[in-house]
């Protein structure tokens, strides 16, 4: 497996932060990408590659939606490529 740092302002950067804030958890909010709560916003965790396949992890630590903590795992578009990464560490 292999942990994924993407590149801030990348193409694969801003399509992780577009589904977010699409995400049905954060529709009602005013700032989806952020959805700040009592200080929590939300976190970028990594991107794994493991298979051929790519996902990017999120997480909140308090949802202002739910006021719960929640991670989030998606797969990494159709379009990413080695130009999105700015670090990788082989994980053993």
């Amino acid at each position: 497996m292999e942990m994924l740092i993407i590149k801030r302002g990348s193409p694969e950067f801003n399509f992780m932060w577009n589904w977010i804030a699409t995400h049905p958890l954060n529709k009602d909010l005013a700032e989806p990408m952020v959805a700040l709560n009592e200080g929590e916003t939300w976190q970028y965790m990594g991107s794994y590659r493991n298979n051929g396949k790519t996902l990017h992890s999120y997480r909140h630590r308090n949802h202002p939606s739910k006021g719960i903590s929640i991670n989030l795992t998606f797969a990494a578009s159709d379009k990413i490529n080695d130009e999105d990464i700015e670090q990788s560490y082989t994980m053993k």
